[in-house]
């Protein structure tokens, strides 16, 4: 029998947070004690400081490259497009083929973002025809790492329940 971790978490005294002499905020530390019996490990994590032992790994979500990595993925569409390209170059219309979903114009808006941050880069090949393909950057094709965790950690989520309006979506399209 497997047995899942326990886990115990223990409010603590408030600390501030202070640049300067200047008390900027005022956090609740948790400190959550993970134990493991069948693997024999314990692993402590303190509260926004981030100190850690054990075989526990945590990222400041706090961070603003965390929060630049959502603000790139929260947007709809850059997901989809990214995991997309892992395949190779592209031309427009074989992206819009392979994602299915967002129209030419967003598709577009969506490619020139993704190039801007260094995700994407397009190529102009002369013609005639002029031939513009899409391929990831080394950046971007590290979005396969990412998006294979994703899908790893979907496999784990429960189905939720769907709205009527969720309902009448999906069997649309």
């Amino acid at each position: 029998m497997i047995q899942s971790p326990s886990v115990a978490a223990r409010p603590r005294r408030r600390r501030k947070t202070t640049v300067s002499g200047t008390v900027t905020s005022v956090v609740t530390v948790t400190t959550v004690w993970i134990v493991n019996r069948k693997k024999g490990f314990t692993a402590l994590y303190n509260g926004k400081r981030g100190s850690q032992t054990g075989q526990m790994k945590h990222v400041d979500s706090h961070c603003q490259t965390f929060q630049l990595a959502l603000e790139v993925l929260g947007k709809p569409w850059c997901a989809l497009i990214l995991n997309s390209l892992q395949g190779g170059p592209y031309r427009f219309t074989e992206i819009r083929e392979r994602t299915r979903g967002p129209g030419d114009k967003m598709l577009s808006g969506r490619l020139k973002e993704l190039e801007a941050r260094g995700l994407v880069r397009r190529r102009v090949e002369p013609g005639p025809p002029v031939r513009v393909t899409y391929e990831l950057t080394e950046s971007g094709r590290s979005f396969d790492d990412v998006a294979r965790a994703i899908e790893k950690w979907g496999r784990g989520l429960k189905p939720g329940r769907r709205t009527s309006a969720g309902r009448r979506r999906l069997a649309g399209a």
